[in-house]
């Protein structure tokens, strides 16, 4: 029979067990996250805000591949062949700079949602919008969006002048 220290020393010990693998459970969960099991991708702001990129693929009008990273337009939305080719013939192959926004970096299908920069001052999103490619993405919850309706609204005023100088 265990004398009374004993059993004190045996249920101290089965106590602590449970700690223990509590501890331990959250140690491993939190290595196998960084470790990207649960889908962590790192920090996308250190990754890619001000990052030079370069455009390996374009998937479509509005997102391309760089890496093994899809990267969609932010704050834009189009849905014309015309922004197809615009958007090849000025930035497949192109190195870029990607600057994100708040609130979010990605969006349901882990997209990187970003604008582009093809110099410190042009914005492709913006040149898609001004160019007549694109509209802007009124849903979008982006900071860009005062920009991307001044360019929509310059594009439709040069059309209405244009329009009325035609028929004068």
């Amino acid at each position: 029979m265990l004398t009374t220290a004993a059993r004190q020393l045996q249920i101290r010990r089965l106590s602590r067990r449970p700690w223990q693998f509590g501890l331990s459970l959250l140690l491993l969960t939190s290595l196998l996250d960084h470790a990207g099991a649960f889908g962590y991708r790192g920090d996308d702001w250190r990754r890619f805000d001000r990052k030079t990129v370069h455009v390996d693929h374009l998937i479509d009008d509005q997102s391309f591949n760089c890496g093994t990273t899809v990267i969609r337009l932010l704050g834009v939305w189009t849905d014309t062949e015309r922004a197809t080719s615009f958007s090849e013939s000025n930035l497949q192959g192109r190195d870029v700079t990607l600057r994100l926004d708040v609130p979010q970096t990605r969006n349901a299908a882990g997209e990187l949602l970003a604008y582009i920069y093809l110099s410190p001052t042009d914005c492709w999103n913006v040149d898609l919008v001004r160019e007549g490619s694109g509209y802007t993405d009124r849903q979008s919850n982006c900071s860009m969006i005062p920009a991307l309706l001044a360019a929509e609204s310059a594009r439709s005023n040069a059309a209405y002048r244009a329009a009325r100088k035609s028929h004068s």
